[in-house]
């Protein structure tokens, strides 16, 4: 057990000397993972609320039968309903939004 101990304490004395490894070892997680951290939650926070200030629009060819949808949309905010539109219409301004620089 003494050698364990003799050998543990020259090995850890042997890496504390290193001044690179003390870096690498305690310096750079220190600072880079918080870093990293805050970067990472601010991004995703921008995300969240881009994604929910978007308004999204829906065009609904309900051919009569869709009033509990078409009344639960007009009741959020962030959902413009589009009512009463052809098929062939709501091809074309999928196209164009499609096409439409982000």
């Amino acid at each position: 057990m003494k050698t364990i101990l003799v050998i543990f304490k020259k090995e850890l004395i042997d890496t504390l000397r290193d001044r690179r490894t003390l870096i690498s070892m305690v310096v750079i997680p220190l600072f880079l993972f918080p870093l990293l951290i805050g970067i990472s939650s601010r991004f995703f926070m921008r995300q969240v609320r881009d994604a929910q200030e978007k308004v999204l629009n829906i065009a609904l060819i309900t051919h009569g039968n869709a009033g509990d949808f078409s009344q639960m949309a007009n009741k959020e905010s962030r959902i413009r309903l589009i009512e009463g539109i052809r098929l062939d219409e709501a091809r074309a301004l999928i196209q164009k939004t499609a096409s439409a620089p982000v």
